[in-house]
């Protein structure tokens, strides 16, 4: 039916707020027709289940209330088919039932049901805007003078030039380092929360990958005996291999020696212990005086001064960041998945009591918070509440 067809698209549109006031007028005539009424009540009663904030939407009294509430709304408007008018009042008026709509969709009306009565009642709400996934890097690069480069806005091609070493933006949105110099200068990679993944190439062919909320300073080249960088946050490194120059990865008292190997540092102060995982090769673990070498699958994790080897590290699971998913193992915490949702999405997270049920599963990192937030709440032994930019946490 090309009509419905094009109902759903317009509808999709709408709701990620990429509708033109025309395409508002066209969604909303044709939401309004008689023939329409079981689509529109899919429509809405599928967004309302997508938005459920632990709030039941079964009930048929409380959508026949949000149904009544559109119908009401565009009753009001007398606009004859035939009539043109003036195309700015139109559109305002459609704009009026447009935001009517928003408000029903999105939870600025909410329903509860009273203890004492089976009727329901509306009450009013924080107005709740969903949160969507990052689409682009709002990452920037500090060149050694402290000048900043915002690199989304950063045309291709020649960035700026550090002594006799040239920075390059390549065509899929990488930095590279080109060139060799024996001047001592440091850059430094800044890749805030709610940014993509970004990545840089250094001079010396080494890879590295940059997770939100994370930085990672390095010399434009590497001169002397020995290559060392500074890392914040999380980084997946894959080390051009030179037996004659080691690759040293730190972060306080922390340490990391390789030759030339894949591997994920996670460093965030988030209450989790640091974690050094190897995929490739061989990397030997210093902590406050403490070393130890590990094997492709092993996981070490510092606490404290303390060195833990974990073996059969599922892998999916640590480059899940880097592969655009959320993925969990079966006993992670609420708290450590909530990290993860508020560096990504960059909102504040805020807990009304304690959550004792761990949780696993997987979930793209392309999606809306609401998205990830319902999935898991399906699972049961967690509600969640959007405010503003705002995730309240309940059991």
């Amino acid at each position: 039916m090309p009509q419905k067809h094009t109902i759903i698209q317009l509808f999709r549109k709408y709701l990620d707020n990429q509708c033109s006031a025309e395409e508002v007028e066209v969604l909303f005539m044709l939401l309004d027709k008689e023939e329409n009424k079981a689509l529109r009540e899919e429509l809405i009663n599928t967004q309302l289940q997508n938005n459920n904030h632990g709030i039941a939407v079964a009930d048929p009294l409380l959508y026949q209330k949000l149904d009544d509430s559109l119908k009401q709304v565009l009753a009001r408007i007398d606009m004859p088919k035939k009539q043109r008018g003036i195309p700015g009042v139109i559109i305002m008026k459609w704009a009026a039932v447009a935001a009517v709509l928003l408000l029903l969709l999105t939870g600025t009306y909410y329903f509860t049901a009273n203890n004492r009565s089976k009727e329901v009642e509306v009450v009013k709400a924080t107005p709740v805007i969903d949160v969507p996934a990052p689409t682009s890097t709002k990452a920037t690069l500090r060149l050694a003078d402290g000048t900043e480069v915002n690199l989304d806005n950063a045309k291709y091609g020649s960035l700026a030039r550090q002594g006799q070493v040239q920075i390059i933006k390549t065509a899929d949105g990488q930095i590279a380092y080109q060139g060799k110099g024996n001047e001592i200068l440091y850059n430094t990679l800044i890749n805030p929360r709610g940014s993509k993944v970004v990545a840089v190439s250094l001079s010396d062919g080494t890879k590295v990958w940059l997770n939100a909320e994370s930085t990672l300073r390095y010399p434009t080249a590497f001169a002397g005996n020995e290559r060392k960088v500074e890392i914040s946050g999380e980084a997946y490194f894959e080390v051009a291999h030179n037996a004659q120059k080691p690759f040293y990865v730190t972060k306080g008292g922390m340490e990391i020696k390789v030759l030339g190997t894949h591997f994920n540092v996670n460093t965030y102060d988030d209450g989790s212990p640091a974690s050094v995982t190897l995929l490739e090769g061989s990397v030997k673990v210093s902590n406050g005086g403490k070393q130890s070498m590990l094997i492709p699958g092993q996981q070490a994790r510092m606490n404290g001064g303390i060195i833990s080897i974990v073996d059969n590290v599922d892998m999916d699971q640590v480059l899940a960041w880097k592969n655009g998913k959320f993925q969990f193992g079966e006993n992670t915490s609420i708290e450590t998945i909530m990290n993860q949702v508020a560096r990504w999405y960059n909102v504040q997270v805020e807990y009304k009591g304690t959550v004792t049920q761990h949780f696993w599963g997987s979930i793209s990192r392309d999606v809306n918070v609401s998205q990830v937030l319902h999935k898991i709440e399906s699972t049961g032994g967690v509600k969640f509440r959007i405010q503003g930019n705002k995730v309240l946490v309940m059991p």
